[in-house]
């Protein structure tokens, strides 16, 4: 059986334990789940998209993005996508160029069609380095606003860390000032105690061998007894002076006098509101687990308890009594002055009270005579203090003009110091601008060599194409005259022609072809060099500064005026 025993905290009796069984503040049940654990089986990854065989997304033929450089795609990214398929339309529109070979006016529409597309995608890639380098310059302008703001902040914390010593060691000063201060008056006033004092050395010996010394009336002697007015609170009855007296008193009052009575308070069970307060809320059960009949027992055992408590002492009280009798019977019978005796004390007293009169007209006579010196020391001493307060007030004012010569001091090295580090900032400032804008004029050079390179090799594309137009002419008339010649060749001229045309055809275009998968390999190379050193950097920038709206707006603006080249 769970008993509490929370009742017994606090002053609470033992009879207040609450020995009833509770209910236990738990139970177990059993529970029979409806989901198996293969059903409850969450899937641990799965990849954000697929890319199912066969297919091939846009987004992925872009080839400068990767996840983090590009992806996931933004409106930039698609922009260049629906340009790219713009041109894939528009080339898979055009016709293939083996079925124009011999229509030169097509060969030159068509040649002017991929030109006006190249040279809208140049128009595309200026306005993007413009876009990204605009971009650039605005994270280098907030980079340095934020290393200024740092600098500032780091100057003012100094500037306070400064100021609070300052104003410590000010502090410092000034307690010093009020400890040699309050010395100083500590020894003044040394000094004039002293000067009140005897001036010779005492003498133990003497002071012993003679009676009327200070050792043997020391107090009296100097005009203070402590215990003169002792007698002044002394109550004076015939009550509490004689035996008698205290019997009468005993006899003349009440014998409830002599019972001490306690008045308890009753404690209050409910508060201001009307509710039963929280200890006593368990009175009533309290109250029903002893019944009437065992409370009067114990009532009554308590009371018998009293009775031998009291009986005890009773009998205690008399055995004192017996054994003290005697000594109670002695000091009732010498507890009496006799008439002479008392007589005697008077006369004693009327002649102590004459000499101390005397004495107190003496001591009435030499605290005038020490009023009248203390008044002449007090002039003195004003004199001597005025001249102390002016010399001190002297040197205060001194110590002031020191003090405001070395803050003018300070504020001087302050100023100079302040002056030097924003010639200094303007310097480190000055070459910061010019690394930038030496940063931005090689960005601008290199644009540009790009630029005349791409240029360039436009003009050898055209140039080649030139040539392969009237290569492809010559070679025309040349079958032409082949098929003339075909018509009337025999066997062994056939055999003559097979060599010629393995020679003079299938060698160069073989060797054509390889040559120009070299260079394209090699242009690919340093093109994706560029595109590398172009957008890397941007895009760590752009990320920072997530100002992705502007290069939104500013890429429609791109868009919106881009000229109408090729169509």
């Amino acid at each position: 059986m769970n008993i509490t025993l929370d009742s017994l905290a606090g002053n609470q009796n033992i009879t207040q334990i609450d020995l009833r069984p509770k209910p236990p503040v738990y139970v177990s049940r059993y529970v029979q789940t409806m989901y198996r654990d293969s059903e409850a089986q969450t899937d641990p990854y799965s990849p954000l998209y697929v890319v199912n065989t066969g297919e091939n997304p846009e987004t992925l033929k872009l080839t400068s993005l990767s996840y983090g450089y590009g992806l996931p795609v933004g409106l930039f990214d698609v922009e260049r996508i629906e340009r790219a398929r713009q041109r894939r339309e528009i080339e898979a529109n055009l016709p293939p160029y083996k079925d124009i070979a011999n229509n030169l006016v097509q060969i030159a529409k068509r040649c002017k069609i991929l030109e006006g597309l190249e040279n809208r995608e140049w128009y595309f890639r200026e306005r993007e380095v413009e876009a990204m380098q605009e971009v650039r310059l605005n994270v280098i302008v907030q980079l340095l606003r934020r290393r200024e703001q740092r600098k500032q902040g780091v100057i003012s914390r100094r500037l306070d860390q400064k100021w609070s010593e300052s104003c410590a060691q000010n502090e410092t000063k000034c307690r010093a000032i009020r400890h040699r201060y309050i010395g100083e008056l500590r020894k003044l006033l040394k000094l004039r105690l002293a000067a009140k004092e005897y001036k010779f050395k005492r003498d133990m010996i003497m002071d012993y061998a003679k009676p009327s010394s200070q050792v043997f009336a020391p107090l009296t002697r100097l005009g203070v007894f402590p215990d003169r007015s002792s007698e002044r609170y002394v109550v004076k009855n015939i009550y509490s002076s004689r035996y008698e007296g205290l019997l009468t008193l005993e006899t003349s009052l009440p014998r409830f006098a002599f019972q001490p009575r306690i008045r308890l308070q009753l404690p209050k069970l409910h508060t201001k509101d009307g509710f039963l307060k929280r200890e006593y809320r368990h009175q009533k059960e309290l109250a029903e687990l002893h019944d009437e009949e065992s409370e009067r027992q114990e009532v009554a055992v308590i009371m018998l308890q009293q009775l031998i408590r009291g009986r005890a002492i009773q009998t205690q009280m008399y055995e004192g009594k017996r054994k003290r009798s005697e000594l109670i019977v002695e000091s009732r019978s010498t507890h009496a002055l006799l008439e002479d005796e008392q007589a005697q004390k008077k006369r004693e007293k009327l002649t102590i009270l004459t000499k101390q009169e005397d004495f107190s007209h003496l001591l009435h006579q030499e605290r005038l005579v020490e009023d009248i010196l203390g008044q002449f020391e007090c002039d003195s001493l004003a004199n001597m203090l005025d001249f102390l307060s002016k010399e001190l007030d002297r040197l205060i004012e001194e110590r002031r003009i020191h003090a405001l010569v070395l803050i003018a001091e300070r504020q001087r090295r302050i100023r100079e110091a302040e002056e030097c580090g924003t010639r200094q900032k303007e310097e480190r400032r000055r070459r910061e601008q010019d690394e930038i804008f030496k940063q931005l004029v090689k960005v601008h050079e290199d644009t540009v060599d790009s630029y005349l390179i791409n240029i360039a090799g436009l003009a050898v594309n055209s140039a080649a194409d030139y040539l392969a137009k009237e290569e492809i002419s010559t070679l025309a008339q040349k079958i032409e005259q082949a098929n003339l010649y075909e018509l009337n060749r025999g066997e062994l001229e056939t055999n003559e022609l097979a060599a010629e045309l393995i020679h003079n055809f299938l060698i160069p275009f073989v060797n054509k072809s390889s040559h120009e998968l070299h260079e394209e390999r090699r242009k690919r190379k340093y093109l994706n060099g560029a595109h590398r050193e172009i957008w890397g950097p941007s895009r760590d920038a752009a990320g920072n500064v997530s100002d992705s709206t502007g290069l939104q707006l500013k890429h429609h603006d791109t868009t919106t005026s881009t000229p109408n080249v090729w169509w």
